[in-house]
């Protein structure tokens, strides 16, 4: 429901929560510098308007005038713990949840669209925006995400996400691969479905 006339939204505990959040989530760091510029990147998407890239991200948070060397570091050199991010915020979840009440997570794939041939995972995939009449193609790394729902009030559940992991397809060998080249290719076709035993095999729950 929208507000009333004349009432105030407040919402001056959202920076509290997120800093007692973030502090379980930065034991994980290898450096507090480190963790300091996860943190920031990290408050700067609740704020970005716009794509959530690396560069409004470091815009919404005033450091675009700033080396960016940094902040890319952080994501090429795989220095951001996502999974122990993700248990902080799958504790977090549990514990709004009544002791009777079940966890309930939803699975669904995305599609981030790459121009680059030589991106890791990057393969032509069906359209999901394309129309029903015309099957269209595009270039894209396939992701796989689980979120657990919080409920709310009136029977209304909120989703926040608990896992997000690349999820790409092996490379089809061509004519001249052997015979144990193609058979595991098989083997490795068939472990990477979108099915809740592959999502199972993808994603490991801690």
């Amino acid at each position: 429901r929208s507000a009333r006339y004349g009432s105030k939204k407040n919402s001056a505990g959202i920076l509290s929560q997120f800093e007692r959040l973030w502090k379980e989530c930065s034991p994980a760091f290898d450096q507090r510098r480190v963790a300091g510029h996860a943190q920031t990147l990290a408050l700067s998407s609740l704020l970005c308007l716009g794509r959530h890239t690396v560069t409004g991200l470091l815009t919404t948070s005033g450091s675009q005038f700033r080396d960016w060397s940094s902040a890319y570091r952080l994501f090429s050199q795989n220095r951001l713990p996502a999974p122990h991010i993700f248990s902080v915020v799958r504790r977090a979840v549990s514990a709004q949840l009544s002791a009777a009440a079940p966890f309930r997570a939803f699975m669904d794939d995305t599609l981030l669209r790459r121009s680059g041939p030589h991106t890791p995972g990057v393969a032509w995939r069906r359209d999901p925006l394309g129309p029903r009449f015309q099957t269209n193609f595009v270039r894209g790394q396939r992701c796989l995400q689980i979120s657990a729902a919080m409920p709310g009030k009136e029977g209304v559940f909120r989703l926040a996400p608990i896992a997000f992991r690349h999820a790409p397809t092996p490379p089809k060998p061509n004519h001249k691969a052997t015979d144990t080249a193609r058979a595991q290719y098989r083997r490795d076709a068939k472990s990477s479905r979108l099915s809740l035993r592959g999502a199972q095999q993808m994603i490991e729950l801690r």
